[in-house]
């Protein structure tokens, strides 16, 4: 089949673009979500020149190595900040690009149904996460170089040339900076090869290099996702059990696709690991699939294998036979399936559009109809998917009417809850969630703060001891035991929990000005150390991006206490402005007290 020309790109881009605007409005004017803040939000450091020399050269300063994503939040911070808005746009966008990228592709590949399997992929619900998460902007843009680099490579094998193979390979790199899901695109290549090329061994060969950047992004990952903590008991998952598991989600993510009913921000994951013979049987029942297919490739058999290998494929990595940050939460996330239902989307639309060609169907008018049904039904549901990433309250909310025991939805719901009212008020879903599960790290700190607040420290220890269990580097529950130890007038001790977090966490700034305040500020004599405190409160201003009232201030105390007044004092005005700007009044009043002091000793 011929290719499209550039006005039928355009044509098409520029209608997806439009459909799928209007599908997410109800996200377009949307705000900063649960992990948005981390991936996108905090990251001072990462601003300016030297933090996108930081985001290509310092993996340690991401978490994770996806650079070409991240470089895209630094243009869009650097355009117009953190306003939500062009970044929700710019994300539909890209899902709208990958979306007419895949018409391309299918056209290539002279694929019947090509337009309506875009429209498809663009409307589906189940993506909806992908798009409206503006953290999850690594899977559309990722998509976008996945497809083009999957056009190539079908240019190349209709025409040889070497030219299309260096596109290929160009936006294979670019799709794995983006996100490494997009790692085993090389198995589709082959899967390609095999279908479109029969089996030319020279084209397979020309696969490798692909194959040699998937090993590197899947070391990278293995690596991130276990300096992102993916260790521990939560993931301790038998062979057997993960092998259950990857037949479990391949099922899973194929029933969300076909039926989107039930679509759910955390979805429990119970009985998807239990070791029995049934629990077997969806695994089993893939290569018995794969066989059938093979000996009927002369009829049905062949697009079965092509769009199952694709699907099968790209669900992989997330098949349970590798530990991801996320299977804490869950087992499946409906994101985790974006480029991977492309395969069926496309299968299912092929298989429709032949079957009319060849035996009538029901008049024009009516298939139109009907298409148009299925995608304003489907359009409607990612309107409602939608709405529930405008606001964080509500995406706990949904997510808890949906699914009343995510244990992750109560835990961040119980610290919202908190943060706006009295502290205590999120207690009952704190305590919730440790009954769903009783290693939500996050829940465990934040009852055993409570327990501190109320003075039953033993109670309060045994929480976050457990929690040190869980998340033994971790410098929040150090913090946090700190904290204790001074409700306790024990600095010693306080000091002893500060130092042991900057061991685990040595780049922790706000462990460090914590340890710099005490040493700077301790009751007893003894346990003050001024050169210290000075050397890491200078060591915090330096490294942060943009220093706080609060670090400038612990600054200006460690200023204080070396008896360079003069720098005190000027360190203390500029941490009063600071405070101003962030509009603290209470931090504002204390260095105003603390700068009065200073003013004082100087004798003015």
């Amino acid at each position: 089949m011929t290719s499209p020309t550039w006005k039928q790109r355009i044509g098409v881009f520029a209608g997806l673009s439009a459909l799928a605007l209007l599908a997410y409005v109800p996200a377009l004017d949307g705000g900063l979500l649960w992990d948005d803040t981390d991936w996108i939000a905090s990251g001072e450091s990462l601003r300016g020149l030297r933090g996108l020399a930081r985001i290509w050269l310092d993996p340690s300063a991401l978490i994770q190595y996806y650079p070409l994503t991240y470089t895209s939040w630094w243009i869009d911070h650097l355009l117009w900040g953190l306003a939500p808005l062009p970044y929700h746009v710019e994300n539909v966008l890209l899902h709208a690009l990958g979306a007419a990228l895949f018409w391309e592709l299918l056209r290539r590949l002279g694929v019947p149904g090509a337009l309506p399997a875009a429209l498809v992929f663009c409307l589906h619900p189940v993506h909806a996460e992908s798009v409206a998460w503006l953290t999850e902007r690594k899977n559309v843009l990722s998509g976008v170089f996945y497809l083009a680099s999957l056009n190539a490579w079908v240019r190349h094998l209709g025409d040889g040339g070497a030219r299309a193979w260096r596109w290929s390979l160009l936006f294979f790199a670019l799709a794995l900076l983006a996100k490494t899901a997009t790692l085993m695109l090389p198995v589709v290549l082959l899967i390609l090869v095999g279908w479109r090329a029969r089996a030319d061994r020279r084209a397979a060969i020309r696969t490798l290099p692909f194959f040699a950047l998937s090993i590197a992004a899947a070391g990278m990952t293995v690596y991130m996702e276990h300096v992102a903590g993916a260790v521990g008991a939560e993931w301790s998952l038998s062979f057997a059990e993960r092998l259950v598991l990857s037949g479990q989600v391949v099922w899973f993510y194929l029933s969300k696709l076909l039926v989107p009913i039930g679509l759910c921000f955390v979805y429990t994951g119970e009985g998807l690991t239990e070791v029995s013979l049934t629990g077997f049987i969806p695994l089993l029942s893939l290569p018995i699939i794969a066989v059938a297919a093979w000996f009927l490739r002369g009829s049905w058999g062949a697009p079965v294998l092509v769009a199952g290998g694709f699907f099968v494929a790209n669900l992989f990595p997330v098949m349970g036979f590798f530990d991801l940050y996320w299977m804490r939460y869950a087992f499946v996330g409906d994101h985790f399936q974006y480029l991977a239902s492309l395969g069926p989307i496309a299968l299912i639309a092929a298989l429709v559009a032949r079957s009319v060609a060849s035996h009538g169907g029901p008049p024009r008018y009516a298939r139109i109809g009907l298409g148009l049904a299925v995608l304003a039904a489907l359009g409607a549901q990612t309107w409602r998917q939608a709405g529930q990433y405008r606001d964080v309250e509500i995406l706990w909310l949904e997510t808890l009417r949906r699914n009343p025991d995510a244990w992750l939805a109560h835990t961040n719901l119980g610290n919202l809850i908190s943060a706006r009212g009295d502290i205590d008020d999120g207690l009952p879903h704190h305590e919730r969630a440790l009954e769903i599960n009783p290693l939500a790290f996050e829940s465990l700190n934040a009852v055993g703060n409570h327990l501190v607040r109320e003075g039953r420290f033993e109670e309060a220890l045994e929480r976050f001891q457990t929690a040190l269990g869980v998340r033994p580097s971790r410098a929040l529950t150090y913090y946090n035991l700190g904290v204790m130890e001074l409700a306790r007038d024990r600095e010693a001790q306080a000091l002893d929990w500060f130092r042991r977090g900057l061991e685990r966490n040595p780049s922790n700034l706000d462990l460090m000005r914590y340890l710099a305040e005490l040493l700077c500020s301790a009751r007893e004599a003894s346990l003050r150390d001024a050169p210290q405190a000075l050397r890491l409160a200078e060591r915090v201003c330096d490294r942060r991006a943009a220093p706080t009232a609060a670090d400038v201030h612990t600054l200006t105390k460690a200023l204080a206490a070396m008896g360079r007044l003069e720098e005190a004092r000027l360190e203390g005005h500029r941490a009063l402005e600071l405070a101003r700007r962030e509009g603290s009044r209470e931090r504002e009043d204390r260095i105003r007290g603390f700068l009065n002091r200073i003013e004082e000793r100087l004798g003015r």
